[in-house]
C-alpha cells in the first residue's frame, strides 16, 4: 500500500520471510510520499514442536517381532506408511524406522528409532552315535554362547547313559 517501506528487522522491501525461534512482533512504516506514512504490525506467534515420547532403539534377534509405540502428537506417520500409535515390526536386518508427529497446532517433528536384528546362532549338537547298551557317551553342542539340552543340562559337553535308541535337542543362545 505504498512506494517505499521500513521494516522493525531493518529490510525495507513490501514482503519479508522471517523464522523467529521465539514469538516476535514485526512492524513496518509504510511511506507514500516523505510526509505521509502509516504503520502496521504482526506478531509472529511460535508454538512448541510436538513432545516425542517414542520406543527406543533395540535389539531382537532373526525374524523376531517387536511393538514400537509412538505418542505425543494428533496424528502419525511412519516411513512405513502406517499412521498407528503402534507399529509391529518383525524384521530380519537392522532397520531405522521414522515417525512424522503432527499436533492439533499442525505442528510437525520427526524421530527415529532403530531396530538392530541380530543373527541367530548356529548351534551344532554334534554327529549322531552310536553306543552299546549300558555305556555312556559325551555329546557337545557348538555354536552359541549358552545352550540348553532337552535333559535339562545347561553345560556345552553333556554325559548321557540312554537305556534305548533316545534323540537329544539342544538350543543355543547368544548373549
Amino acid at each position: 500500500g505504498g512506494t517505499h517501506y521500513q521494516w522493525s528487522t531493518g529490510d525495507t522491501t513490501e514482503t519479508i520471510i522471517v523464522a523467529p525461534n521465539i514469538s516476535s512482533t514485526y512492524s513496518v512504516t509504510v511511506y507514500d510520499i516523505p510526509e505521509c506514512y502509516d504503520t502496521a504490525s504482526a506478531t509472529v506467534i511460535v508454538m512448541p514442536l510436538p513432545n516425542i515420547s517414542l520406543t527406543n532403539d533395540t535389539a531382537i534377534c532373526y525374524n523376531d517381532t517387536v511393538v514400537l509405540t509412538v505418542s505425543g502428537g494428533s496424528s502419525y506417520l511412519w516411513n512405513t506408511g502406517t499412521t498407528d500409535t503402534l507399529l509391529v515390526v518383525t524384521d530380519t536386518t537392522t532397520t531405522q524406522f521414522i515417525v512424522t508427529v503432527t499436533d492439533i497446532n499442525n505442528c510437525s517433528d520427526t524421530a527415529s528409532v532403530e531396530v538392530i536384528v541380530y543373527d541367530l546362532p548356529q548351534v551344532d549338537a554334534g554327529n549322531d552315535q552310536n553306543i552299546c547298551d549300558g555305556n555312556s557317551t559325551y555329546l557337545t553342542a557348538t555354536g552359541a554362547e549358552y545352550y540348553q539340552w532337552s535333559t535339562g543340562q545347561t553345560d556345552e559337553t553333556i554325559l548321557v547313559s540312554p537305556e534305548n535308541t533316545t534323540s537329544y535337542f539342544v538350543t543355543g543362545t547368544d548373549i
